[in-house]
């Protein structure tokens, strides 16, 4: 409605602002206000607009002019919404959109904290900031793929705090301003994790490394014990880490050993093909002689204690095979000798024979029976019938000069 001119005393239009849902306006605080004509009280109009009006104690229009509602956010439940504050009309309510923070629940205090965040859809304006109870700021976001990310350097820790208030923002299409924020803990020393033999503990909060080395935190398994064999040797029980790689005595790994107090040496070999065998002096005959010791152990061969020439025999695996060439054995002196076959293990011994050639007559052609050893006696027995001979013809010409001179 038009103004109207009013030819009363002065309104006094101090008090509260009154509203009927399509309009607001002031009453005159005077008693006995009078007006010159009255007019309608509605004051809505068709653009839904409500209209602001002064009126008269007495219920007629002083003054009035088209406005807009005054509207104010409001936020209750997870909802928001707008409500005029001079007539109490509001808009229609809408669920609030939810943040995310994702960061950590503690922080180390040397640690700066990182976290990042997205927005829901629909909202923009993404802002970010932390609250201590004395101060806060705002924080630097990165955006990336629809990810924005921040990081609160461990300089705007307050000492004299345990926590911070991490906070997002963002705006809605219509305009309203949410936010979401996380509470963080700051950890003044590193906690969590188990240091081992070989790495430091990892702290739980900031994934770093700390403290000092477990010594008796092992990642023990254990070696059984087993036989020493010629070939191969055996160990005493022990336990091996796994990390540090050092070896115990114990299951605790208490009782720090070398490896080599584990090992149990090879067995002695033995010769187990070639015992027993003899020849004849000069014949030209193969000595084969087969040692149990591994053929990769082998180190040398050796007659009567002396080192043989490789140049007179042959060795080959299985396990250790030495072979006495036939011209070198045709060399060998009558009587007995012992064969050594060396291994990194011991040495493997025995005896062969070699036994001496028959002797030939020389007028009969015939052979003697029996072997060189038989001579001996019979040279003797002629020597000392010669010597008997030749004893008695020499008492037999003195006594015949003897008899002469008489």
């Amino acid at each position: 409605p038009d103004t109207v001119v009013v030819a009363a005393k002065s309104h006094d239009f101090s008090g509260e602002w009154h509203n009927d849902g399509a309009g607001h306006w002031h009453i005159c605080q005077n008693d006995g206000c009078t007006v010159a004509e009255p007019k309608a009280s509605h004051f809505g109009t068709d653009d839904g607009d409500c209209t602001t009006a002064v009126v008269c104690k007495c219920g007629y229009i002083i003054t009035a002019a088209n406005a807009e509602h005054s509207y104010e956010w409001q936020s209750e439940n997870g909802q928001y919404w707008k409500k005029c504050k001079f007539c109490g009309d509001e808009t229609a309510k809408k669920d609030i959109p939810t943040i995310t923070i994702n960061g950590a629940d503690a922080v180390c205090v040397t640690q700066d904290y990182k976290y990042s965040f997205t927005l829901p859809e629909g909202t923009t304006d993404a802002e970010s900031g932390y609250e201590f109870t004395n101060k806060g700021g705002g924080i630097k976001l990165t955006a990336e793929n629809g990810m924005y990310s921040g990081v609160l350097e461990s300089q705007f820790y307050d000492e004299n705090e345990i926590s911070f208030k991490l906070k997002a923002y963002a705006k809605t299409t219509d305009g309203f301003v949410f936010s979401a924020e996380k509470t963080v803990a700051i950890q003044n020393e590193h906690a969590g994790g188990v240091a081992s033999c070989v790495e430091l503990a990892i702290c739980d909060t900031c994934g770093e490394p700390y403290g000092e080395l477990d010594s008796t935190n092992h990642d023990l398994e254990k070696i059984p014990a087993k036989d020493a064999t010629v070939t191969a040797t055996g160990n005493k029980e022990y336990w091996h880490c796994k990390d540090c790689k050092k070896y115990f005595s114990d299951a605790a790994g208490t009782n720090e050993i070398k490896l080599d107090d584990t090992v149990i040496s090879k067995l002695s070999p033995e010769i187990i093909e070639g015992k027993g065998q003899s020849i004849t002096a000069g014949d030209k005959k193969e000595l084969t002689f087969k040692s149990n010791a591994a053929f990769s152990d082998f180190i040398r061969a050796q007659l009567d204690g002396k080192t043989l020439d490789e140049k007179n025999y042959t060795v080959k695996e299985g396990s250790t095979v030495v072979t006495l060439k036939a011209d070198y054995v045709a060399t060998l002196s009558a009587g007995e000798h012992k064969i050594g076959i060396v291994s990194e293990s011991g040495t493997a011994t025995t005896a062969f024979i070699v036994n001496a050639k028959a002797v030939v007559d020389n007028d009969t052609k015939s052979p003697q029976t029996g072997d060189n050893s038989n001579l001996v006696p019979w040279i003797a027995l002629l020597l000392v019938s010669g010597g008997a001979v030749i004893g008695t013809t020499v008492i037999s010409k003195k006594k015949k000069a003897q008899q002469l001179t008489k």
